[in-house]
């Protein structure tokens, strides 16, 4: 993506807070793969959820459109016996977790973050209006869109 992108942004943000002994790296098409030495599980649920807070108060920018950004971590702490494919395995199933349990949340074992109370709210205040005559198909554009914080109004037909 380019300079301008949410996910440049995100990458800059991450990039900016992290030390010179953190390795960051691409991993897959929307995915980072952060690794902090010398840190313990605890620490590094505390630096996500700082990462997940800082990326979520910078909104993207295209003209005059402010669209919410939001991520979700998934973090696990190497064991003994770990391979990195064991320990990369375990993170990608939190960050799964994150995903399907509302994201815009960290994943770590025995937490799953941001408590209820801590929700926010995103609106981009802008409406927008699907016409689709699969339901199916207005569902999926329900759960979504309504998670990047559009207005959404779905009908079955122009005439709705």
């Amino acid at each position: 993506p380019g300079p301008g992108t949410a996910y440049s942004m995100a990458g800059r943000t991450v990039k900016a807070s992290c030390r010179k002994s953190d390795i960051i790296a691409r991993y897959g098409g929307e995915e980072f793969l952060i690794i902090l030495p010398e840190t313990d599980e605890q620490g590094t649920v505390q630096k996500a959820e700082k990462l997940r807070r800082d990326i979520a108060s910078q909104p993207f920018r295209d003209g005059g459109l402010s669209i919410p950004v939001t991520a979700s971590f998934g973090v696990a702490g190497l064991r003994v016996g770990d391979t990195k494919q064991i320990l990369v395995g375990r993170v990608d199933e939190l960050l799964y977790e994150a995903k399907h349990s509302g994201r815009n949340r960290v994943a770590a074992p025995g937490k799953t973050g941001p408590p209820p109370s801590e929700k926010e709210e995103v609106s981009t205040g802008v409406r927008l209006l699907v016409v689709d005559d699969d339901p199916h198909m207005l569902d999926l554009y329900r759960v979504k869109l309504s998670g990047f914080g559009y207005d959404l109004v779905t009908a079955a037909n122009g005439g709705e």
